[in-house]
């Protein structure tokens, strides 16, 4: 039976506010590194996609490109800090923009993309414990492409309903498994 396809962008973010903010430009090492031709490239493009969407406290002048050549369409993640602990993330020239997300465990921003193609991309932001990312989707170990900072997986005719899984492979060994399957108490919708 073939399921309905409901094009559009989704984005996992993790809301305990119990937990001490991490600082941004801390968490990820990639804000270290002095700007470079491919930063300055994407900045305009950046500060464009992000224009009117809350307050002024993202400069695009600080943000670095993360990861570059994500799928056919060749897209880049782009990220800036949005005041001390959260980030204002593009994916350009495709994938449009969003602010004020605030990094889960492992530094995780996860974000995907269900193509009216059938085609699925899942891409994020990782802190720099992290080496590398798989993603399983219907029993299937797919790795992801790395970045600075970032990954992103590009699959044919896959449906944004059979990810079951991110696997973040930590530098020291150990492994974080963060299911993506919403659990049997959770009521539909939430």
């Amino acid at each position: 039976m073939e399921r309905a396809l409901e094009p559009g962008t989704s984005w996992l973010a993790w809301y305990d506010y119990n937990e001490e903010p991490k600082p941004v430009r801390k968490l990820y090492s990639v804000f270290q590194r002095p700007r470079n031709a491919a930063d300055l490239r994407a900045e305009p493009l950046a500060a464009v996609s992000w224009t009117g969407m809350g307050p002024g406290d993202v400069s695009p002048a600080e943000g670095r490109v993360f990861l570059a050549g994500l799928g056919r369409e060749m897209d880049t993640i782009f990220a800036a800090p949005f005041g001390d602990d959260r980030l204002a993330v593009a994916v350009l020239p495709n994938g449009g923009g969003s602010w004020g997300a605030r990094p889960g465990p492992d530094g995780l921003l996860l974000m995907s993309n269900q193509l009216e193609t059938g085609d699925l991309v899942v891409h994020g932001i990782v802190a720099d414990a992290v080496e590398s990312v798989d993603l399983v989707v219907a029993g299937v170990t797919h790795e992801a492409q790395m970045g600075e900072n970032a990954f992103g997986l590009w699959l044919e005719q896959t449906h944004e309903a059979d990810q079951e899984r991110l696997l973040l492979q930590r530098r020291d060994g150990t492994t974080n498994e963060i299911g993506l399957t919403p659990s049997p108490e959770t009521p539909p919708g939430a």
